[in-house]
């Protein structure tokens, strides 16, 4: 979660690199493709955090804001039960 942008800058050139593919690197060495896979996969990663991590936060601010709605909800459900409840024993005298 903490990729630095200069490492990204840095890793940049290699994952847009042709050669750089797993496939490519198969050939060469396992262990390498292995290396290989990681580094694209932190390298998505990294830009796809950064297009989720805003929206995480909107959940979490909507989330809040939710919790407070749904309480006066709740406490207006009980008033209005209430009054129904007394409108009932009116209704019945």
């Amino acid at each position: 979660d903490n990729i630095k942008p200069k490492v990204i800058k840095q890793v940049a050139p290699y994952v847009e690199d042709k050669g750089f593919d797993p496939a490519v690197i198969k050939n060469a060495s396992s262990a390498c493709e292995a290396v290989c896979k990681w580094v694209h996969a932190m390298y998505k990663y990294h830009f796809v955090l950064k297009e989720v991590e805003p929206k995480k936060q909107k959940l979490a601010a909507a989330q809040a804001e939710f919790k407070i709605v749904d309480a006066a909800l709740q406490k207006a459900q009980g008033e209005l039960n209430e009054v129904l409840a007394k409108l009932q024993k009116l209704e019945d005298n």
